[in-house]
Formats: structure tokens, C-alpha cells, sequence
């Protein structure tokens, strides 16, 4: 919209122009002194990252003043990206004239004198932090006559992006102390009783079974000779036999035997 306007009133103001011109040559008038425009300057801002910031843009014109102007605003699209714009009262703007570039046009009959606030310009921030620098460039400036004009001096600006600072993590509040309650006056302190430790039963110890002793065999007497063998027709055998056998078996035995066999001896 603003590119197409600047584009459709140039031509037809140079055509203004042209006509005043005619009319001041058919009419013998001198020509006023030419205009000057002796600056044209941005500001400077900051903003923080994500943000957006809003700069001014100006230009100084000496009598009889200045008749047409268009004005480039170009910067660092990778810091910033132009959203909107304002313009002058008779003239127009465009933000998105191009991809890093803005674009002002102003035409005015009666001419742009003294200091004209151009217009304004406002920026996105992105997230990087960094300095973007604003480049002003005057396209075109025309006085009154459709005479072009040269800006004097052309000052730029910047725009100063500043990272974000992470939120501060809130310091946790302190926890109030528990305030004892106050004793009675008088009252006696509760007395604390002390467990009486518990009684370790001792364990009794185990029986532990008594083993017998074994007896030690006593070493048996060593038997009395044999007796002298027996002449008469009785039942004892030479050699062995039941006699020595219970003479092994015992004393009390041989001596037993021994009396029975004088006994039978004596009664035969």
C-alpha cells in the first residue's frame, strides 16, 4: 500500500513541479535560493531479547524547504525484524519494503522546512543478544524545482539487544520455631520416670551325662597245679577234660572237686 503510493504521487507532484516551474519563467519571477537538507538521523535504543523497540527517524531542511524525500532504513535482520511503522502526515511508509530494508517517502507542495520528524519505526528483538546496526540512505530528495538534493550529514543508529535473564529461583522462607509454652508458677515439673532395665535371665547350663568308667579286667589268679592223675576206675580223664575245665573255671570249683574225689577214694 505505501509502495504503491509513493510510487503514484511522485509522478504527479513532478508534474506540479513542471507546471510551477512554467509559471514562474512566464511570469518573469526569480528563482528562490535552493534548499538544503543538512541531516538526516535515526536513533538509537536498546531492547531486551523477544522484545520490541520503537526509534525515530528526522531530517533537518533549510527555506525554502524541501519538496520530496524518500528515505531507506536497512539493518540486521538477524537481530531484528521491522513490524510497524508511522509517517509523516503527507507522506507514507513500509515496514516490509524488504527483507532487512524500510522505506519512507514524504511529498509536500509547500515544502518540509526546519527539523521533520519523518516518521517512527518499530522492531522485533529475536532471542540473540548482540548490537544491530540502523543505516540510513536517501534515495532521493527533490526541492521545490524537482532539483535534486544531497544530505549533509547522515547519521545511523543502533539497537542494542540484551539477552533475557533467567528468573531468579526464590530464596525459601525461613520455617518459624515452635515457642514453648511457659510453665505455670508453683506448678511442680512433672517427674520423668526412668525404665528399669529388664532382668537378663542367666541360662542354665546344660547336664551333661556322666559316662561310667569303664572297669579295668582284673588279671585272674593263675590256678594250682593239676592234681596227681587218678589210679582208680573213676570217671576223670587224663589230658583235659571236665575236671580241667572247672579248674580253669574258678579255685572254689578244683577244691570242691578235689574233696569229692578223696570222698569217693575213701569209700571204695
Amino acid at each position: 500500500m505505501g509502495q504503491f503510493a509513493a510510487r503514484t504521487q511522485r509522478p504527479l507532484f513532478l508534474a506540479l513541479l513542471a507546471i510551477g516551474a512554467a509559471g514562474l519563467a512566464l511570469s518573469g519571477g526569480a528563482r528562490s535560493a535552493s534548499a538544503a537538507v543538512t541531516s538526516l538521523e535515526i536513533d538509537s535504543s536498546s531492547v531486551s531479547a523477544g522484545g520490541s523497540v520503537t526509534v525515530e527517524l528526522r531530517l533537518v531542511a533549510s527555506d525554502p524547504g524541501i519538496a520530496f524525500y524518500t528515505v531507506d532504513v536497512t539493518y540486521d535482520d538477524s537481530l531484528l525484524t521491522a513490524v510497524d511503522c508511522t509517517a509523516h502526515a503527507e507522506g507514507v511508509c513500509n515496514p516490509t519494503f524488504d527483507v532487512d530494508r524500510a522505506r519512507f517517502v514524504g511529498l509536500s507542495i509547500d515544502g518540509f522546512t526546519g527539523t521533520v520528524v519523518i516518521g517512527t519505526l518499530t522492531f522485533e528483538a529475536g532471542a540473540d543478544a548482540g548490537n544491530a546496526t540502523l543505516s540510513l540512505k536517501a534515495v532521493e530528495l527533490l526541492d521545490e524545482l524537482a532539483e535534486p538534493l544531497v544530505a549533509g550529514t547522515t547519521v545511523g543508529g543502533t539497537i542494542e539487544v540484551i539477552a533475557s535473564a533467567e528468573p531468579a529461583t526464590p530464596a525459601a522462607e525461613p520455617t518459624a520455631a515452635a515457642t514453648p509454652e511457659p510453665t505455670q508458677p508453683g506448678a511442680e515439673p512433672t517427674a520423668t520416670t526412668e525404665a528399669s532395665p529388664s532382668a537378663t535371665a542367666t541360662p542354665e547350663p546344660t547336664p551333661v551325662p556322666t559316662v561310667a568308667p569303664t572297669p579295668t579286667p582284673t588279671e585272674m589268679a593263675t590256678p594250682p597245679a593239676p592234681l596227681p592223675p587218678d589210679t582208680g576206675s573213676g570217671a576223670g580223664t587224663t589230658g583235659g577234660g571236665p575236671l580241667v575245665s572247672l579248674a580253669l573255671g574258678g579255685g572254689l570249683v578244683v577244691i570242691a572237686v578235689f574233696a569229692l574225689r578223696r570222698l569217693r577214694a575213701q569209700s571204695r
